[in-house]
């Protein structure tokens, strides 16, 4: 019981909605949605489709949109299956806009699906920030449709707070099984300025998602990451350590989309063996718990809610080097608070926002270029802990408060423009972040 007694209310909250399904936020596939289409289908439920036509596809294949389509010839139309295929079509990302009409002569419908593509391949300005190094940016070029078979390759140079490589390859599908996939291989050449160390590394990381049901699927992930240092205190090995990484666990997802959620759940449990019999140095295991709430409140107000629980299972300095220390601070992890303000190697970090449409999903199209944009404001509240200590749990949190402006962009998912303060003292500071915070604080760096 001691180990409990001091922990922050919230915290053990958040476990609950961590590990209990079917806890919170009620996430019904059922429940009304607002309507995504034109009005010409809204009297044609349950009347038979004599023809399913797919318009504007240029580079697209064909298959890759029959997959995502619950309608069929000779079936019978659904209006809100029709929404739903709406939602998972512009979730491929490679649309800039999606519509669905109908023509109803007589009881039988004549279904069209038009649609307005996304450049198949776009040079762009690659730009990462990150709390520990700041900002990033370089030439970059990504094929968000590549061969038509909605494959995403990009490769990205950038430089300035790190010089940094990378190639990814990724896809919904693998074939015809709805295996998901997410390939990746990068080479970072950068000073850590928290540690005071130089670090040249190489990751080559894979995770595949099996989806054995609409909401239930199956993880497995590795990494081969070699890191050498000119400080050899931050290394387990003086000359360099090879840490291979082998994970497995289990996703829970009812979200509407995967980008740009508006209602649903995203949970997943993960345990990832970190060196010991795979080889190497190190010699960890972490537990990973990622939470992610989305629920409506009206047309155009939305909560989110979101906890990050992981948890690892060895020593600092003996079992995992310096460099796998987890730093919190910054727009990325706990805002308000300064970069790298605490550190530790477990952490929980818990975020609750509220969303307001300030402009909605917009097309447009500049020359020959389609995309879409979106605005929404933002105002929330997030708590951290970190800790070495063996307890599951830290026994002190770190509040702060936020407010600002998100751009949702085609093909980038969101910039964050945001004012932070810690709740003891108003300290604003003002901070930029790339991607939705909860896959920021997931998969950065450090």
């Amino acid at each position: 019981m001691h180990l409990f007694s001091s922990v922050p209310l919230s915290f053990l909250l958040v476990l609950l909605l961590l590990v209990i399904p079917g806890y919170g936020v009620s996430t019904s596939q059922n429940e009304s949605k607002p309507d995504t289409l034109v009005q010409d289908c809204r009297n044609s439920t349950g009347h038979r489709i004599h023809t399913l036509g797919l318009h504007g596809l240029v580079h697209t294949r064909e298959e890759v949109v029959r997959r995502e389509l619950a309608h069929i010839e000779s079936g019978l139309f659904s209006l809100e299956v029709a929404e739903a295929e709406k939602l998972r079509l512009e979730d491929l990302d490679i649309f800039s806009s999606v519509e669905i009409h109908c023509q109803d002569s007589a009881g039988v419908v004549m279904l069209e699906y038009r649609f307005r593509e996304m450049p198949p391949y776009i040079p762009f300005i690659s730009m990462l920030k990150t709390d520990q190094d700041g900002w990033s940016a370089g030439p970059a070029l990504a094929s968000l449709n590549f061969l038509g078979r909605d494959m995403r390759i990009e490769l990205h140079s950038r430089f300035g707070g790190t010089t940094e490589f990378l190639v990814s390859l990724s896809s919904p599908w693998i074939g015809v099984f709805p295996v998901e996939y997410d390939i990746f291989a990068s080479r970072v050449n950068s000073f850590n300025p928290l540690d005071e160390f130089r670090e040249e590394s190489w990751r080559l990381g894979w995770e595949f998602l099996y989806r054995f049901s609409p909401a239930w699927g199956f993880l497995l992930g590795g990494e081969a990451f070699y890191i050498e240092s000119d400080l050899p205190e931050v290394l387990l090995n003086p000359s360099g350590d090879f840490v291979p990484r082998l994970g497995a666990g289990l996703v829970w997802d009812t979200r509407d989309r995967r980008l740009h959620a508006e209602r649903g759940l995203y949970r997943e449990i993960r345990v990832t063996q970190s060196g010991g019999f795979l080889g190497g140095p190190a010699d960890f295991q972490e537990i990973l718990a990622d939470m992610r709430v989305y629920h409506p409140l009206s047309s155009r107000v939305k909560l989110h809610v979101a906890g990050l629980y992981q948890y690892r299972l060895g020593e600092l300095g003996r079992d995992l080097g310096l460099y796998d220390d987890f730093h919190v601070g910054g727009a990325n992890t706990l805002r308000g608070y300064a970069v790298g303000a605490l550190r530790g190697k477990n952490e929980v970090l818990i975020t609750a926002e509220g969303r307001v449409t300030v402009w909605p999903r917009t097309a447009f199209r500049i020359w020959k270029i389609n995309g879409y944009f979106a605005v929404e404001g933002v105002l929330g509240l997030e708590a951290a802990g970190v800790w070495d200590e063996k307890t599951v749990l830290p026994t002190k949190q770190h509040p702060a408060g936020y407010a600002g402006i998100h751009l949702l962009l085609a093909g980038v998912d969101r910039i964050r423009l945001e004012l932070g303060s810690k709740s003891a003292k108003a300290e604003v500071k003002f901070d930029v972040g790339v991607w939705e915070k909860p896959q920021a604080q997931r998969f950065r760096t450090r």
